[in-house]
């Protein structure tokens, strides 16, 4: 799992990985990192947040705070509880290529192991995040 956050300068304010081996679906892992973004924007005190993601299942599901009862609904649900104190929030589908920092973020540590990074991003993934930066403007 992969995540960075941005504020709206493109500056990063945290970064963050955790690598797990584990089975699930594509689109519980991408909830199980969605889980994970959300907690860290509440920890570093984030109010108004736009959430990207490449998986349009989650983006959908997130959306319409729909909940049913499979393992993904079990991950949303965690989710959606986390997302209750922030001011605004929005559910962002991005292309493959619009999630390449996180990608390569999730690729950089070894099993086991979770990293942060505050007000900046590890030299490996710094390339991606100015691209994507640049992207923006």
């Amino acid at each position: 799992m992969g995540d960075v956050a941005r504020n709206d300068k493109g500056e990063v304010i945290f970064a963050a990985t955790r690598r797990v081996q584990a089975r699930w679906p594509i689109e519980v892992a991408e909830g199980k990192a969605m889980c994970l973004a959300v907690k860290l924007a509440r920890c570093y005190g984030c109010q108004n947040i736009i959430f990207e993601t490449d998986c349009v299942t989650i983006v959908n599901r997130l959306s319409r705070s729909a909940v049913f009862f499979s393992d993904l609904d079990g991950v949303l649900e965690d989710v959606l509880f986390f997302c209750k104190d922030f001011v605004s929030i929005r559910w962002s589908h991005v292309l493959r290529d619009g999630n390449t920092v996180a990608h390569h973020l999730a690729r950089l540590i070894p099993f086991g192991v979770e990293q942060r990074w505050e007000r900046h991003c590890p030299t490996e993934v710094a390339p991606y995040v100015l691209m994507d930066a640049l992207s923006y403007d």
